[in-house]
């Protein structure tokens, strides 16, 4: 499968939410833009009742192809801009650089940006109008204590769940992405680093990923049903955390981690601003940081899934990798932890963890048709990193991390997760993809998510030289 497009957009991607301003979906209350006078939606079909189109998606999905479903109705309709329904919600697709374009450039005039039903009812409290007090909560991150945070917890990580296996011992990546993803969330936004309450709590955080799938039907028994509780469950215990801070009145000196988190950002913003904030405040604060974690951790883990995928299907990718990464490792003392100029260092590592990833943060109804467009990439299926090399891609063809107002926010910290793993993965391991059948080779399976199959078995080989920073 072509590398440009792993990450391309289908009905199970959403990946990350608006409440952080990660670009997500554009629904029915977008503006035709090419007939916006007389009020006419763009051409398109609401499919069938309830689940509208979503068969269609899914099928392409299942062959590894979800770009053929847009491509499909761009030629249909003669358009790049259509109008599709799944899940019993009625969206307008804008396809290509123009739309890209014109989306990051007329927020708030022609187009909104909301969440759809099942997210409202998962998060009942996030208030989309007060979503950039958290972008700037997010942005407000130093970069530089954050590095050696992310750098502790990974090289854990790694000594208990990737150094501690047998020879020949077969490990599964995605299940370990998703603690490794979770566990720096926690600290990171809630300081929270007992391993055993993070695994309560990433138990609990399945089923609301599972529900952002989900038909519009909340009744016992339903996957949006199941998210709904699990929200109200998470929410709770993070209000507890809250009331705590807040009538302890946990002040703590401006270096510690602790009071450094981003629940501690986000209750101070909130008592400024309303010096007697009520319980309705706690359970928003709650409902936000619920969603926040379930960003934060569920793409990061995903891409790096995937970036292990390929790394180990291009050797010559691997190998320029791992030596920009042994030159760091060379330059640090012993047990010294990676820093903010290491990350910098590491421009060939991002750049081809970047293609890799870049389609992780795309909107789903933006399509992601941009990098398989000939008139903008040349031989769009090969794979090919020097097209982006010198100035790059053509203005708004290539926009992993959004645009506009919507930029995402959270890129540093993606960026930081994905790089600080990569560092410990190549410097201490070669290893093997395990598929049961030739067929999974460079394929994805379009599932929750775009994936390897099973969730990439590996078979891990160490380093002889076992260089580590």
């Amino acid at each position: 499968m072509d590398f440009f497009i792993f990450f391309l957009s289908s009905i199970l991607i959403i990946l990350l939410l608006p409440i952080l301003s990660f670009k997500f979906l554009i629904t029915s209350k977008t503006t035709n833009t090419r007939n916006a006078s007389d009020g006419k939606i763009p051409l398109g079909s609401t499919g069938w009742p309830i689940i509208g189109e979503g068969l269609a998606l899914l099928k392409c999905s299942q062959i590894g192809i979800p770009e053929k479903f847009f491509f499909d109705r761009i030629i249909k309709y003669s358009s790049q801009i259509f109008t599709t329904s799944f899940l019993g919600e009625k969206f307008v697709c804008f396809c290509g650089a123009t739309s890209n374009k014109f989306l990051f450039s007329n927020h708030s005039k022609y187009v909104e940006f909301s969440m759809p039903s099942t997210m409202g009812m998962i998060f009942p409290f996030t208030d989309l109008e007060k979503s950039e007090q958290v972008r700037k909560m997010i942005l407000s991150l130093e970069l530089k204590k954050l590095v050696g945070i992310i750098d502790s917890i990974t090289r854990k990580h790694f000594e208990v769940s990737w150094d501690s296996k047998k020879d020949n011992e077969v490990i599964t990546v995605y299940p370990l992405a998703k603690k490794h993803s979770f566990t720096i969330a926690c600290k990171v936004f809630l300081s929270i680093d007992d391993p055993a309450k993070i695994n309560e709590l990433l138990k609990k955080f399945i089923p609301i990923v599972n529900g952002f799938f989900s038909l519009q039907i909340n009744f016992p028994g339903t996957g949006l049903n199941r998210a709904i509780k699990a929200s109200r469950v998470i929410r709770k215990e993070i209000m507890s955390i809250v009331h705590k801070r807040k009538n302890n009145n946990l002040q703590q000196p401006a270096n510690n981690i602790h009071e450094q988190d981003v629940l501690s950002h986000m209750i101070r913003d909130n008592d400024n601003d309303n010096a007697d904030a009520k319980n309705d405040d706690v359970e928003t604060m709650a409902d936000k940081m619920v969603a926040m974690l379930t960003a934060a951790y569920d793409t990061n883990s995903v891409v790096i899934t995937n970036i292990t995928k390929y790394l180990a299907e291009l050797p010559e990718i691997y190998d320029a990798v791992r030596i920009e990464q042994i030159n760091i490792a060379k330059a640090k003392g012993p047990g010294e932890l990676l820093n903010l100029a290491d990350i910098q260092n590491m421009k060939y590592s991002w750049e081809r963890g970047l293609i890799f990833h870049s389609k992780g943060k795309k909107d789903m109804l933006e399509c992601s048709v941009d990098t398989q467009d000939p008139e903008y990439f040349t031989n769009p299926e090969k794979f090919d990193p020097s097209r982006f090399k010198g100035s790059g891609p053509a203005p708004y063809t290539f926009v992993p991390f959004g645009g506009g107002p919507h930029t995402c926010p959270g890129k540093e910290y993606a960026k930081l997760t994905i790089l600080v793993f990569m560092h410990h993965l190549v410097t201490r391991y070669k290893w093997r993809n395990l598929f049961s059948s030739p067929d999974d080779v460079g394929k994805l399976i379009f599932n929750l998510y775009p994936l390897p199959r099973n969730g990439l078995p590996i078979l891990l080989q160490p380093h002889a030289d076992d260089i580590k920073s």
